[in-house]
């Protein structure tokens, strides 16, 4: 039988740890909110591989007296609450005394401070919560926390670390947020000068007095604060007051909503709706304005003490804040929109649209005279800057058609739909078309072709299909080398959010297996100097734009497989046919007949169907006639 016991101090600080101290981010968020506390006016932070070898946080702060310092390194020993009663009135962003005791416990900590009524400081030393004594420190006033060897007591959470190039990203996302908090005051005036290095590289820098839109400006990019409104709504218990990105700016997730609470980062679904509801009409359906909202509340009004990472805040009447965020969203969209001057062109400016815009490179396909049993066909790359990528077949004796792929702006976002199983046919029900049948082909809607079969009609979407055709060219092509890439004669600049940059340019070399060429160009620039041939003459900033999006729309960075699988399913869907491109009837026999060339062509990459069958029975049923 087991016996129950307690366990020993060492272990159950090592669980504490697991609860608090995730990843390094997490030691640099619970830091600087020390910090903060401290009324720092100059807070300077510099990391090591990704914080794995080093982690320094140094404030000019209240600081902390020479014998209290043991007492600073003991769990659930903290100077931010008295009573319990404080719990429900917490003005400070740490209040559980819990985060520098797991941190020691953890790591190889040195703590040195000094309070600025004092000539002299403390320093104290901890390994692995193992306490050394202190000892004098000249030091200037203030505090400096080092932590080195993250982990190296506990090699099973060393192992499950990120790389250094992802725990990097991670803690500059949350450096952007925590420099962002500090503006709870006054959106016209940082509180804190703030430094931020990486391996002795300067990131990110913000002066004392800075603006918001400044910040904003260095963090995301000049783009972004041209397209920035204000907003502010008030209430007897709360205060709202920020900026929401015009609809021009949209992202496919909501990570790029900055929320914060009497200077508190937090996210919540409540405003994250809201916000949404807001742009409703606005905004295309499945997509995320930007927004940074700062929240001034009774403290009393809201919980911060729900979350073991103080991520999330409960208010005790959430529907006075949804109606806030809403109403103050939909009137400052209904304000730009009737300020908004439209200049309507001169009908002789306006080019109608009465055929598909051949804006990029030839296909050539190649098709077997021997169309009986036609043998597979497969990419070969052809010359620079603007390849044609032929499907070529083994035998000599051809004839020669050309498919030219239609330029597309950008991913049109999939409305959810709900299909019938009876819709989506197993494989074989679905007739593969005779190259040598004079089939009848009809465009409706300038999305679908309907073809008339034995079996049926069959009804294909010419954007899943084509978009399926290409990822597969595109995939083929990938394991025999990089995807066929054209150089630009004058290289796009992206300007990435600071917390991207790194993360970005460590994958430099699967993006160029992809096509993509790109470079560091100082600061958070990159240059694209190469992009797919298969998009033509399009810009490649949009797509480049959407690889960033998913390399960072969820928390955790993609794998080398699942990142190169949406990256092709990107670069595809911007180069296929889109629905409203209007095809002939050359073209529209030529993409229903390269279906087959793939094994998956019941679906597009991102699952969408991209045909079906109405049966003859179906049809004679419907009409009577059986």
């Amino acid at each position: 039988m087991a016996i129950i016991k307690l366990l020993p101090p060492e272990v159950i600080s090592q669980i504490a740890a697991g609860e608090i101290i995730e990843r390094p981010a997490s030691i640099v968020k619970e830091l600087i909110e020390n910090s903060l506390d401290a009324h720092s006016k100059r807070i300077d932070i510099d990391i090591e591989q990704g914080g794995h070898d080093l982690i320094r946080v140094v404030d000019d702060g209240f600081g902390i007296y020479p014998e209290q310092l043991q007492l600073a390194l003991t769990s659930h020993a903290t100077s931010k609450l008295k009573s319990s009663e404080d719990l429900f009135r917490i003005s400070t962003l740490g209040f559980r005394g819990e985060a520098l005791g797991s941190i020691a416990s953890v790591s190889k900590l040195l703590l040195q401070s000094c309070p600025p009524d004092l000539d002299q400081g403390a320093e104290i030393f901890c390994e692995g919560g193992l306490l050394h004594p202190s000892k004098p420190w000249n030091g200037s006033p203030g505090t400096r926390i080092e932590i080195k060897h993250l982990f190296y007591n506990t090699p099973v959470r060393r192992k499950f670390l990120k790389a250094p190039p992802a725990e990097t990203a991670q803690i500059t996302e949350t450096i952007t947020k925590m420099i962002l908090s500090s503006f709870k005051n006054n959106l016209d005036n940082c509180d804190v000068h703030w430094s931020y290095k990486n391996n002795g590289k300067q990131v990110l820098q913000a002066s004392q007095g800075a603006s918001l839109k400044e910040m904003i400006s260095i963090f995301f990019g000049k783009d972004i604060t041209n397209d920035l409104l204000y907003i502010e709504s008030n209430h007897r218990d709360f205060k709202i007051k920020g900026f929401v990105g015009s609809p021009n700016i949209d992202k496919s997730s909501a990570k790029s909503q900055y929320l914060f609470i009497n200077g508190r980062w937090f996210r919540d679904r409540t405003i994250s709706h809201a916000i949404q509801e807001g742009f409703r009409g606005h905004m295309m359906t499945g997509r995320f304005p930007i927004a940074f909202l700062y929240f001034d509340s009774d403290l009393e009004k809201v919980d911060v003490n729900i979350h073991p990472t103080k991520a999330e805040v409960r208010f005790r009447d959430p529907g006075v804040i949804h109606h806030l965020v809403f109403n103050a969203v939909r009137n400052v969209l209904l304000d730009k929109n009737k300020s908004a001057v439209f200049n309507l062109q001169d009908e002789s400016q306006v080019t109608r649209k009465n055929q598909i815009d051949i804006g990029l490179p030839e296909f050539t396909i190649t098709i077997p005279s021997n169309r009986n049993n036609p043998e597979p066909w497969t990419l070969e790359s052809g010359p620079s800057p603007a390849p044609s990528l032929p499907f070529n077949d083994k035998n000599n004796s051809t004839e020669q058609m050309a498919f030219e792929n239609p330029s597309a702006a950008g991913i049109t976002k999939t409305p959810n739909y709900t299909y019938l199983d009876k819709s989506l046919p197993p494989p074989g029900i679905i007739p593969a078309l005779n190259l040598e049948e004079n089939i009848k082909v009809l465009q409706v809607y300038n999305a679908y072709i309907v073809i008339e079969t034995e079996e049926g009609v069959l009804i294909i979407d010419q954007h899943a299909l084509h978009e399926r055709i290409l990822y597969e060219q595109l995939k083929s092509k990938l394991t025999s080398g990089p995807v066929p890439a054209q150089k630009l004669l004058i290289p796009e600049t992206i300007e990435l959010a600071a917390f991207q940059a790194e993360m970005v340019l460590s994958r430099q070399e699967e993006l160029l297996q992809l096509g993509f060429e790109i470079r560091g160009f100082g600061g958070n620039t990159i240059l694209v100097e190469s992009f797919p041939a298969l998009l033509g003459r399009k810009s490649p900033k949009t797509l480049f734009n959407k690889v960033i999006e998913q390399l960072f729309a969820k928390d955790e960075i993609p794998s080398k497989d699942a990142f190169f699988h949406h990256i092709l399913s990107l670069t595809a869907c911007h180069s296929a046919v889109r629905s409203g491109d209007i095809l002939n009837e050359t073209e529209m026999h030529l993409l229903a007949k390269m279906r087959h060339l793939s094994k998956s062509h019941y679906h597009c990459p991102h699952g969408r169907p991209t045909s079906l069958l109405i049966s003859k029975n179906d049809l004679e049923n419907q009409f009577g006639r059986t």
